[in-house]
């Protein structure tokens, strides 16, 4: 028996459509601006990139495309591991004085940058003193906030299945979503 023929083919407005479809930007899950932007007509892009998007080849090299940009299960758990281990002390310095200070140039922050949540800082200019014995400083605050550690490891362990979150009547409620760790999703 003979197969059927597939009526799709690759062109070059079709890869370009799933290229730019997959790419951070103003054309990121936006179908119509993909189509556009990949040349197809502004007048049909819309119906073009729902077209587009219900056909199997297409979705599977959409699909392809952001496995390979996305961040694996593995690489997540690590993540969040780090951050469960993370200390502030690679981003302090001390003084000969003793006095304390953020450091984020050093080999060690600069390779735990990814623990950091938030800087800020701020300054504020005091005045102390009346005509000639007026003095004028700033002084500089900075705050440093890491990742939560606590956080990361309630997620780790929500993951691990450690303990299960129950719904209202007390009952396990069942997980929207399974991470798979070294086992690949089309498997399953």
């Amino acid at each position: 028996m003979a197969k059927a023929k597939s009526r799709f083919r690759w062109t070059t407005k079709k890869r370009a459509f799933v290229r730019l479809y997959t790419t951070p930007g103003p054309t990121l899950y936006n179908g119509a601006q993909s189509a556009r932007h990949a040349g197809f007509s502004p007048h049909t892009a819309a119906q073009i990139a729902t077209r587009l998007l219900r056909d199997p080849l297409v979705r599977k090299a959409i699909d392809k495309k952001m496995r390979k940009l996305s961040m694996s299960a593995e690489e997540a758990m690590h993540r969040l591991t780090e951050m469960g281990r993370g200390t502030i002390a690679p981003f302090l310095s001390t003084n000969e004085n003793g006095d304390i200070s953020i450091d984020l140039d050093n080999e060690d922050a600069q390779s735990n940058l990814h623990l950091v949540k938030k800087v800020k800082q701020s300054r504020k200019r005091l005045i102390t003193g009346k005509g000639a014995d007026k003095e004028e400083t700033i002084e500089i605050r900075t705050e440093l906030e890491i990742h939560d550690a606590k956080d990361a490891l309630d997620k780790i362990a929500r993951v691990r299945g450690l303990y299960q979150d129950k719904d209202k009547n007390g009952d396990p409620m069942q997980p929207l979503y399974k991470v798979y760790v070294g086992i690949d999703p089309d498997q399953v």
